[in-house]
């Protein structure tokens, strides 16, 4: 709660979250209370007239408890509005609460429940696209990992909102069988082309005006254009040279 005060909420990221009902102290109309006593000094239940859900809440101010002190004693880290919610089947309350002061009680819980729909996505993620097995242990491949799974995840959902007669493990089938058919094909085809357009600027430079005379002479334009880059001999003499010796580790 002091990261979230201090660092995040001066940027306009507010926190909701679910508290545990402990013996934690806040201070509410100047005496230092816990949840269930605050709870039953926040006044009477409103009720939401299509769910039967009640929900009240109270402004509160956060201590800073880490150095164990008495509460007294703890300096205000801020301040929190404290939701309680109650459902029309359950016997105990649910408490969340917000550093977003603006917003109302129902706000609050929509925000919440909004954190069960991030939960399914990284169970499936997990389940169906292999996330959590990047091997590397350095932060930018393990970023990419997880953007790519993100996209293939995106596209699956799309396939899964057109399709919600069948089951996610058919659904998950046919978007490998899908992968594995058709998208080698695409890919070998958007190489091409990026390979076509770079051989035609490299004929360009060659000097060839044409497209009669670099179809005769294609051979061994070709030959020019693929030896040209990045052979293992040209990177090793790269390597050598005392300027990529200082950049060499940027440059994996």
């Amino acid at each position: 709660m002091h990261y979230i005060f201090e660092s995040i909420v001066p940027q306009s990221i507010h926190l909701v979250a679910m508290v545990k009902r402990d013996h934690q102290k806040y201070l509410f109309r100047d005496k230092y209370l816990a949840i269930k006593e605050i709870y039953r000094a926040a006044g009477k239940w409103g009720i939401h007239d299509q769910t039967g859900i009640k929900f009240k809440s109270v402004l509160v101010a956060v201590l800073d408890k880490r150095n164990n002190r008495k509460p007294e004693e703890q300096e205000v880290m801020g301040t929190v509005r404290m939701c309680f919610f109650k459902y029309p089947t359950h016997k105990d309350f649910k408490v969340v609460i917000s550093t977003d002061l603006e917003l109302t009680e129902l706000e609050v819980l929509s925000v919440y429940l909004r954190r069960w729909a991030v939960e399914v996505v990284f169970k499936d993620l997990k389940q169906y696209f292999g996330f959590n097995q990047s091997k590397s242990s350095k932060y930018a491949p393990q970023i990419a990992d997880l953007a790519i799974r993100c996209v293939f995840y995106t596209m699956f959902c799309a396939l899964k909102y057109d399709c919600p007669e069948k089951s996610t493990e058919q659904l998950v089938i046919e978007f490998y069988s899908e992968m594995q058919d058709n998208w080698l094909d695409i890919l070998c085809g958007i190489l091409f082309q990026q390979k076509a357009k770079l051989l035609l600027e490299y004929a360009v430079q060659l000097g060839y005006t044409d497209i009669k005379s670099l179809v005769d002479d294609l051979d061994s334009v070709l030959a020019a254009f693929f030896e040209k880059p990045w052979y293992e001999d040209k990177i090793e003499e790269a390597d050598i040279n005392d300027c990529c010796k200082y950049l060499y580790r940027e440059a994996i």
